[in-house]
């Protein structure tokens, strides 16, 4: 990576951070096939390409691949809204800028489907079901006009506060709303699996003004956001996976306390995933959420033409530059991305042909 790049990193990184408090962490073995026709050809692992006296802290990494001549602009959503007693201003403001934000994803081929952090059993929108948004359809799409979804949206969103749950169970509606796409015998799971395409990138919102909540107060597996992050990088390896979160961010005590303490708590967990995926954090609190939740919409776009690498280049050479390259077959360089722990954003799709990746990481 040339200086110059290296300090456009450095400060998209520092205004991201500005922004929304996040960290970026390491994540999971996975490319993203929407930019490619085929998955990486080989993954090969050089365990002595670390200086000397130093061979088992690093490991090479060299990964081929192939881009095909079809567009890349797949995407799909999955919001996960609490419907608890608490939320209905909440509901009510995503309600009123949902426009703003898939005006915010023109170009892209999106969809999007609704679920709630209900777990309660025999409920047409929990345990990870799908709502039913209209006419026995469960998905938004980019084909529907923008008016008459964000119209769908709002009603929808804003669900009877009497019918809610006040455990917040939003980890395992994402475990419930996934493991439903391998549920053959339930017609209610034919929703799910339209809904995650092979070939897409997936993007999660979850909006709550609480953490994830168990039953008596114990929490399972399934509301554990390792877990989860374990449970994405085995289902599907090969997707670039992004968890944006609107919640009640940690130590902000002035969100927490307004209004009358209605909010419940730091939505930790929700603010872990949404660090350990590179995603956005943004606050219940906020009046207006049009900023957020366009800010959520552009991140989305630009992880359309991203690259999942299987971890964080490291600078394993001590030369003051991380160990990273792109390059063709016939050895050119491409230099137009930014590096972000493991991800590689490009602003655009690479010409169709195949290609190398190398770079070090931490053993």
């Amino acid at each position: 990576m040339s200086t110059p790049k290296l300090g456009i990193l450095i400060g998209l990184i520092g205004v991201l951070s500005l922004l929304f408090n996040n960290c970026s962490q390491n994540g999971e073995v996975a490319l993203n096939p929407g930019l490619f026709d085929n998955p990486p050809a080989d993954i090969q692992v050089d365990p002595d390409s670390g200086p000397s006296g130093d061979s088992l802290r690093f490991k090479k990494i060299t990964s081929n691949f192939e881009v095909g001549s079809g567009p890349n602009n797949k995407v799909d959503i999955l919001i996960v809204m609490d419907n608890s007693l608490s939320m209905s201003q909440e509901q009510q403001k995503m309600a009123e800028r949902f426009s703003g934000f898939i005006q915010s994803l023109e170009g892209l081929d999106w969809q999007l489907g609704i679920t709630t952090t209900d777990m309660a059993s025999g409920k047409s929108y929990s345990d990870g079901r799908l709502i039913n948004l209209y006419k026995r359809s469960f998905i938004l799409d980019s084909k529907i006009d923008v008016d008459f979804a964000a119209e769908i949206f709002s009603e929808k969103i804003q669900r009877d506060h009497d019918r809610g749950s006040g455990q917040e169970q939003g980890i395992k509606a994402i475990f419930r709303a996934i493991e439903r796409t391998d549920l053959h015998e339930k017609l209610d799971t034919t929703h799910n699996r339209l809904l995650f395409r092979k070939g897409a990138s997936l993007a999660i919102i979850i909006v709550s003004d609480a953490d994830e909540t168990g039953p008596r107060g114990e929490l399972s597996d399934y509301n554990q956001p390792e877990k989860l992050l374990s449970y994405l990088g085995t289902k599907w390896p090969q997707k670039v996976v992004t968890v944006h979160s609107i919640i009640v961010k940690s130590d902000d005590r002035d969100c927490l306390n307004y209004p009358k303490s209605i909010n419940e708590a730091y939505g930790k967990a929700y603010e872990f995933l949404s660090r350990e995926t590179l995603g956005i954090v943004g606050s219940v609190c906020e009046p207006d959420y049009s900023g957020q939740l366009k800010i959520m919409g552009q991140d989305i776009t630009d992880k359309v033409n991203s690259i999942k690498l299987a971890c964080a280049p490291v600078d394993a050479s001590n030369d003051g530059l991380v160990d990273f390259s792109l390059k063709d077959t016939q050895g050119t360089q491409v230099e137009d991305y930014l590096l972000m722990t493991n991800l590689v954003h490009l602003p655009e799709s690479l010409p169709p042909g195949k290609y190398e990746l190398d770079y070090t990481c931490r053993d």
